[in-house]
């Protein structure tokens, strides 16, 4: 469990840099980000495309947020760079 918090805290960092992604603090394996200017369905789409399958919700409050669980230190990496390239589209 605490090498999860780790990489959650990685990934906290890395959306920290980002202008269009946020996210709510989390004492969890988890984040829910929120996304400006795009729809989640869209940014689920395109992380899904990469292999990379995060939470979409279909509640109306929560329909501009997916949730990203913690994993492998790759996997962060993977879901970092990702992120990257979703934020500057």
């Amino acid at each position: 469990a605490t090498a999860l918090i780790g990489q959650r805290t990685r990934l906290e960092a890395a959306i920290d840099k980002f202008d269009r992604i946020n996210y709510w603090p989390s004492k969890g394996n988890f984040l829910l980000c929120s996304f400006t200017g795009k729809e989640a369905r869209i940014v689920y789409n395109q992380l899904a495309e990469q292999g990379i399958f995060v939470r979409l919700f279909s509640d109306r409050r929560l329909q501009s947020s997916l949730r990203i669980s913690a994993g492998t230190p790759e996997q962060t990496d993977r879901v970092i760079d990702a992120l990257k390239m979703i934020e500057h589209s």
